[in-house]
């Protein structure tokens, strides 16, 4: 993991906060897990007391900040250190020892990123401020949602698809049905816009950090192929629905012919909506190819 954060610290540093923005930091637990997986966590007080704990055996030493230096000595009784500034943010501090090229210090403060994925956390950051969109920018949606949308602190837990193991958290509610309207965070920060599929076939499109269409997905299927759409909970496609090829909005006017037992359904498309559904049983369609034929015969006949 080093390795990788090493790799993206130049692109990192030009989105950096600096350490004499002490209200980032101080009073916040800090996280760094060793080679041997072991948690090790700070808190550096306000008063300058160092609290520092090893799997939960905790000792106490002292920290002071070197604004020009832009530097940290931290006094850990036995050892004590030099560290200096290499990238900060909220959600992830990484100090390099000085003296020591490729020797960095990472910290993850766990209420930013709670699962301690920082290679992913830091990615997810970088992809945005490279889009231009900066972590305090981002900070201020967060805080301008907040406001708009009175929140609680409810929140629905999502798994998508193409981020595995990842969660997503939609805030405001408690419940999937009512998430039209809501804000949706990953890592702590608003999502960017798009359409997401969670593991159990739940749909959601996101414009601007919010939640601008929700539903279930239902399937229908004919020798074309399967076609998305989105419903309610019943999962059962009707008038007025969603309905999507390969993507979001690619039919604009079409007929979907699906065969089920007995009959076909014919879905009557119109800008990505079902305008209308027909139901023809099979026997009917039988019984009217018969006539057909049975007319061209008399017809031969005379």
């Amino acid at each position: 993991m080093k390795e990788f954060i090493l790799n993206l610290l130049p692109r990192l540093k030009k989105y950096s906060e600096t350490l004499d923005q002490q209200e980032l930091f101080v009073e916040q637990p800090w996280v760094v897990l060793d080679e041997d997986g072991n948690k090790q966590q700070y808190i550096f007080r306000r008063n300058g007391r160092l609290m520092m704990s090893l799997n939960g055996k905790g000792t106490e030493g002292k920290w002071e900040l070197i604004p020009n230096a832009q530097s940290m000595w931290i006094d850990m009784g036995e050892e004590k250190l030099l560290l200096n500034h290499a990238f900060f943010n909220r959600g992830v501090m990484l100090l390099k020892r000085d003296g020591y090229k490729g020797d960095i210090m990472v910290l993850a403060n766990p209420n930013v990123v709670p699962n301690l994925n920082i290679a992913q956390y830091l990615q997810q950051f970088i992809d945005n401020a490279d889009r231009g969109i900066r972590e305090r920018n981002l900070t201020d949606v967060a805080g301008y949602i907040n406001n708009q949308h009175n929140l609680t602190n409810e929140q629905v837990e999502l798994e998508f698809l193409h981020h595995s193991g990842a969660t997503y958290y939609i805030r405001g509610t408690d419940s999937f049905n009512d998430v039209k309207g809501k804000p949706i965070f990953y890592l702590g920060m608003p999502l960017e816009d798009g359409s997401y599929v969670s593991r159990n076939d739940r749909i959601i499109k996101v414009e601007r950090g919010i939640i601008t269409l929700s539903g279930y997905l239902a399937y229908l299927e004919n020798n074309r192929g399967r076609f998305n759409v989105i419903t309610d909970a019943s999962r059962e496609a009707k008038i007025g629905n969603q309905i999507f090829f390969k993507k979001y909005g690619d039919i604009t006017n079409d007929y979907i012919k699906v065969y089920r037992s007995g009959y076909y359904d014919y879905y009557h498309v119109q800008l990505g909506k079902i305008v209308d559904i027909k139901e023809v049983q099979f026997v009917t369609i039988i019984i009217g190819l018969v006539i057909v034929l049975i007319l061209i015969l008399v017809g031969l006949s005379k």
